[in-house]
């Protein structure tokens, strides 16, 4: 993802960094995308077109939650490259909350409308609208079903940090009538975690140019795999584990409810002639 950025806005370092060089280059090769590119490492041209832009990041924010073909993760790292400039070149946290915030709430907005879809129209909405039949095959299906099995509205968070499944999770958990603002809630909150990374890429993409963004990118696929990983492995062991003393709990309140039902028929059978019991009974009565 970060070298599609890198070729969509970072084909040219900043204009502080061509001074030399990159300047005689920009003259044999001009054109409007490097004239954009620099335009876009200029404060001042983001200072002016600041609503502009913040109108575009957050349509196409809410659009890809149902079904624009655009990776978000994109969007989101421009988020946080035009907030470092606004914000003169620094941290400034009270820039970059309410742009999470922002942020956060476009995405879910964009999710709740592809949730009203599956609730509205359950798993039919694949016949009613084609761009939907291509983006839930039956192989994401079967995949977000088997989530939604094993971990209910968990299912949830983990599909909003996996691209590719988004769509189909949010449609699945219409589909299964979950309340609107149990979904929204858990959306945030994963929104919340995954988004802050993205706006602090698009940061340091920034400061440090196109070379920055060629090696992050590189370290960042290898660090994904791996975190993703050790996440699965610690969440399949968490779940096994649980599913493991569920399953325990049962089987001893099964066989609990066998031995009180045992109980109950031999308390409720009458005893026949000869049977120890019986026998038991009669000395009983028959002892002063």
């Amino acid at each position: 993802m970060l070298n599609l950025l890198t070729k969509l806005f970072l084909a040219v370092t900043p204009a502080a960094n061509t001074a030399g060089e990159g300047a005689s280059k920009a003259a044999e090769d001009p054109g409007w995308v490097n004239a954009f590119i620099n335009k876009l490492y200029d404060p001042t041209w983001n200072a002016e077109h600041r609503f502009q832009i913040w109108a575009l990041i957050v349509f196409v924010l809410i659009s890809t939650g149902f079904g624009l073909p655009t990776p978000e993760d994109i969007w989101l790292m421009l988020a946080g490259f035009t907030t470092w400039l606004s914000s003169g070149g620094e941290f400034v946290w009270y820039y970059y909350l309410p742009v999470l915030v922002l942020c956060s709430i476009s995405n879910v907005i964009g999710d709740l409308v592809a949730w009203g879809m599956g609730y509205r129209w359950g798993l039919g909405v694949r016949d009613r609208f084609k761009f939907v039949r291509k983006m839930i095959t039956d192989k994401r299906l079967a995949r977000v079903q088997g989530w939604f099995d094993n971990y209910g509205l968990w299912a949830v968070f983990f599909g909003r940090l996996v691209a590719g499944v988004r769509f189909v999770t949010f449609v699945m958990a219409g589909t299964m009538k979950i309340k609107w603002w149990k979904f929204a809630l858990v959306d945030f909150c994963a929104c919340m975690c995954s988004i802050p990374i993205w706006l602090t890429l698009g940061a340091l993409i920034a400061i440090h140019g196109r070379e920055y963004a060629d090696n992050l990118s590189k370290q960042l696929s290898t660090g994904i795999l791996a975190g993703g990983a050790v996440l699965l492995v610690v969440v399949v062991a968490f779940y096994k584990i649980r599913n493991a003393r569920r399953a325990a709990r049962e089987d001893a309140a099964v066989s609990k409810e066998v031995d009180l039902s045992s109980d109950a028929v031999k308390a409720a059978t009458p005893a026949k002639p000869g049977d120890p019991a019986e026998a038991e009974v009669e000395l009983g009565r028959k002892s002063p």
